[in-house]
């Protein structure tokens, strides 16, 4: 999960990258058409990777029934419309001359590696999909809602969910971050320790959903 982290990070770097070389792009300066071309390079290859690091790890991605339905859509989405729209767009800017100077060209062709990755890494994580539902165990498992106190009282309530479907702005943690591996088969009432970066802290279950 960590070279996974990693991968992601840099994927996030070069596509914000990706798109600054964009923006220029449109403003006709040629050195940044070359540029763009390596990006795009890089970002195939990463792309690649992390379908490779799906498969070889034949590592599980949990999903909720809701976020495989939204999963599966995207996918849809993406291949009948996104995709087609772009290779319209590129075949139009072909037409329109020397593709060294091309801008609509290159910016057509980098949208569509960027589609063409999405679209590997959403088919990737599908073929891996394992569809869960919450278990009423009177455990936190992957799916339920828990209620939590820390050390100086202070409640937070989290929907456990897998890595795919995480969310912090909707307080939706991952089964395998610091907390939500922590609450893992806790009960009510219990106290589980959370292995945090900056050091350890205490949780205390108060309600599970």
């Amino acid at each position: 999960m960590r070279i996974k982290n990693i991968y992601i990070y840099i994927k996030f770097v070069f596509n914000f990258q990706l798109s600054t070389l964009n923006f220029q792009l449109t403003n006709g300066r040629r050195s940044v058409l070359r540029v763009s071309a390596i990006f795009n390079f890089h970002l195939s290859i990463l792309n690649y990777k992390e379908q490779r690091l799906y498969i070889m790890n034949n590592e599980k991605v949990y999903l909720s029934e809701e976020g495989y339905k939204k999963l599966d859509e995207k996918l849809r989405h993406l291949i009948n419309e996104e995709q087609p729209a772009v290779v319209k767009r590129l075949a139009e800017a072909r037409e329109h001359g020397d593709l060294s100077e091309n801008a609509e060209y290159h910016a057509a062709k980098d949208e569509l590696a960027r589609i063409s990755g999405e679209i590997a890494e959403i088919q990737a994580e599908l073929k891996l999909a394992v569809i869960y539902s919450a278990e009423k165990t009177g455990a936190v498992s992957i799916g339920t809602k828990v209620t939590v106190k820390d050390e100086s009282g202070v409640e937070d309530e989290y929907e456990i969910v897998g890595t795919a479907e995480a969310d912090i702005y909707s307080n939706k943690i991952s089964h395998e971050s610091p907390v939500g591996a922590a609450l893992i088969g806790a009960r009510a009432g219990e106290t589980v320790t959370v292995q945090a970066p900056g050091g350890h802290y205490k949780l205390t279950v108060i309600k599970i959903n």
